[in-house]
């Protein structure tokens, strides 16, 4: 989603290679910005930036998890069952 410049906000993600007028390369995408970032973007005159929103994942397939023994897995759901006794475990947070 393209950002202006006043709503760009530390902790945002690049969607994309930002560029001066001139076409110099300031910042590559998938940077995540800083303070310093919006600050040089301001001094080049940039307006605006493509920024990562929901649903704009930079690689859409699915992490691959590794296998688990039995033992290790129950391990790890009696463990997880102690950390989040408080929650709602339908939450789909929670649950995954």
């Amino acid at each position: 989603m393209k950002v202006g410049i006043d709503q760009l906000q530390p902790g945002m993600l690049l969607k994309g290679d930002v560029t001066d007028k001139s076409g110099r390369l300031l910042t590559r995408g998938e940077t995540l910005l800083t303070q310093k970032h919006i600050h040089v973007f301001k001094t080049w005159g940039i307006t605006h930036a493509e920024i990562r929103g929901e649903g704009d994942a930079p690689n859409p397939e699915p992490l691959a998890r590794p296998a688990l023994s039995p033992q290790a897995l129950e391990y790890a759901v009696n463990k997880a069952q102690q950390l989040f006794i408080h929650n709602n475990r339908e939450h789909p947070a929670v649950r995954e």
